[in-house]
Parts: C-alpha cells; sequence; structure tokens
C-alpha cells in the first residue's frame, strides 16, 4: 500500500522486500504472540487483532496494533489483510497510568504502615508512662513507709545476737527496737 511508505522509516519497497520483513522486526518478547494471532488467523478465517512492538529503522520500537482478517480469493487462496497502526503514545500513557497507579498504592501502603506505627508507639508510649507513674508512687509508699529502716534493725541485731536480752533492757535503741518492728508489720 502507498500508505506504508515512510511508515516508521521505510519505504514501500521495504515492505514489499521479503515475507519475513514484518517478523524479523518484531520484538523478540512479542513474537511468540504475534505469530500465534497470525497463525490462528490463518485457519480460522476470523478478524484478529495483535499488539507487539516493532523495530524502526533508527533501532528503536514502536507499539504497534494490527487488525486483520484473512479474505480468500477466486481460488480459495487465503491472504491476509491487515491494518497496522502505531499506538506507542496510547501504550505511554497507559504504561504511565499504571506506574502513577503503583506509585499511589505504595503510598497509601507506606501511609497505612506510617499510621499502624504511629499507633503502637502511643500505646507504648502510655504503658511507659503508667509503669511509670506507679513505680514512682511505690518508690514514695516506701520511703513513707517505716520498713525503709528493717534494714538498719536487722543490722542492730546481728550485731548484738551474743547479747540480745542486754542489748533489749539497756540499749536505747534495743527497747525501741521491739516497738518499731510491731509498727512496721501493722
Amino acid at each position: 500500500s502507498p500508505q506504508a511508505d515512510g511508515f516508521l522509516g521505510y519505504t514501500t519497497e521495504d515492505w514489499l522486500s521479503s515475507t519475513d520483513f514484518l517478523r524479523e522486526r518484531v520484538h523478540p518478547h512479542d513474537l511468540g504472540r504475534a505469530l500465534g494471532a497470525w497463525r490462528g488467523i490463518s485457519s480460522s478465517g476470523r478478524r484478529y487483532q495483535v499488539e507487539f512492538r516493532f523495530q524502526k529503522t533508527d533501532g528503536s520500537y514502536a507499539m504497534l496494533c494490527e487488525n486483520g482478517v484473512v479474505l480468500k480469493d477466486g481460488s480459495g487462496k487465503p491472504t491476509i489483510c491487515g491494518v497496522l497502526k502505531d499506538i506507542s503514545q496510547r501504550h505511554a500513557q497507559v504504561e504511565a497510568q499504571k506506574h502513577l497507579h503503583r506509585q499511589q498504592m505504595e503510598a497509601a501502603h507506606e501511609a497505612g504502615k506510617a499510621e499502624i506505627a504511629k499507633s503502637v508507639l502511643h500505646n507504648i508510649g502510655n504503658v511507659l508512662t503508667s509503669l511509670n507513674v506507679s513505680a514512682k508512687l511505690h518508690v514514695e509508699k516506701l520511703a513513707a513507709s517505716r520498713g525503709v529502716n528493717l534494714g538498719k534493725a536487722a543490722k542492730l541485731l546481728r550485731e548484738n545476737e551474743e547479747n540480745l536480752a542486754k542489748f533489749f533492757k539497756d540499749s536505747p535503741q534495743g527497747r525501741r527496737l521491739p516497738a518499731y518492728l510491731i509498727s512496721v508489720s501493722d
């Protein structure tokens, strides 16, 4: 077709030069899918559509969409009749939208993780504050308690264990010690 002249940098003669011209320029990752579509239509006679990357004369790839059908001539010989359309721009937009969607999903996921972390840290902070208040109350209660001097009382008893009766009778500390121990136990 004369419209093929200049399409993707090729002349009409280039397009008509070989039956393998199109297949040789399809991107290797897309070739199997394209060949499958072309083989399937040659036997079925149905319409087909296939998208594939195609190498341009400058070596870069364009995304093409081919729509076609198999027509039979008067003798019944099948001929593929198709139209190639460069959809590179549309394909790039779709890929950009997919990329943007992935970024948005990742951002939402990260925001969710940050919210969970914030909540966990808040809860940990509450627990630590409660522990701190409880510890402070216990320290204050112990400080106000008469039980703080139990160690001193035990030391006095150890120092005087050889002669406790004399210690309780003659020493001012010894005379106060039983009353102290009774008050601490209450």
